[in-house]
């Protein structure tokens, strides 16, 4: 259940992620696991 819990989250914040990505994957050096590529 804590999978299925963590995809429903992960597609309501999807957006929220991209944006922090953005900024983090600068700082990262423009990689990051998560969140996981989508198709």
């Amino acid at each position: 259940m804590e999978i299925a819990q963590r995809l429903g989250v992960s597609k309501m914040t999807v957006g929220k992620w991209r944006h922090r990505l953005h900024h983090q994957g600068r700082a990262a050096g423009g990689r990051t696991p998560w969140p996981p590529p989508h198709p």
